[in-house]
């Protein structure tokens, strides 16, 4: 996928390709990609690429769910933000 060459290593590339079916990454919309990538820089995550090998399929979302679910959680859950870097596992909760 184009869109995800552009973004990762080629290590990081491999992992993906590894993990995640290949139909599965070519229907991951490019315009929605870049509007996910966009709220969480704008959330001061830096550790984007690990959620996009880790957790692909959060990108399957759409953007408008993924926000609305994203701030829903920050309301319960105090430093979401900050704790999703130590538990990459907490992003789960975005995609129930």
């Amino acid at each position: 996928m184009n869109l995800l060459n552009k973004y990762l290593s080629d290590e990081e590339l491999n992992h993906i390709y590894e993990t995640y079916d290949i139909e599965f990454i070519n229907k991951i919309d490019e315009e929605n990609f870049w509007k996910i990538i966009n709220y969480l820089k704008q959330e001061k995550i830096d550790f984007i690429n690990e959620i996009i090998t880790d957790a692909l399929y959060l990108f399957s979302l759409d953007y408008s769910d993924f926000a609305a679910k994203y701030e829903k959680i920050k309301e319960t859950i105090p430093n979401y933000s900050k704790l999703i870097g130590y538990d990459m596992s907490l992003l789960e909760k975005i995609y129930e």
